[in-house]
């Protein structure tokens, strides 16, 4: 998972969608690591006040479970 998670680009974006429990937005992006495709939903933490703790929080990270599109133009199938 950090190996996906490191090799992210800009490329691998598919949509913003809004979390459900926090009303946070989080960021989709599918990401291909050893000819196998994964769904990755994260969002950003950010604290404007000392320590500024800020996080990444990966809140999924599983085999798509619908088809998608990067905004490379990537077509991704479960």
């Amino acid at each position: 998972a950090c190996q996906a998670l490191a090799s992210l680009s800009a490329d691998d974006f598919v949509e913003t969608v809004v979390l459900d429990t926090t009303q946070e937005p989080a960021d989709v992006y599918a990401v291909r690591l050893d000819e196998r495709d994964w769904y990755v939903k994260l969002y950003l933490t950010v604290d404007i006040e000392p320590p500024y703790n800020d996080a990444t929080v990966c809140v999924s990270f599983h085999p798509p479970r619908f088809p998608m599109t990067t905004i490379a133009g990537r077509k991704v199938t479960t």
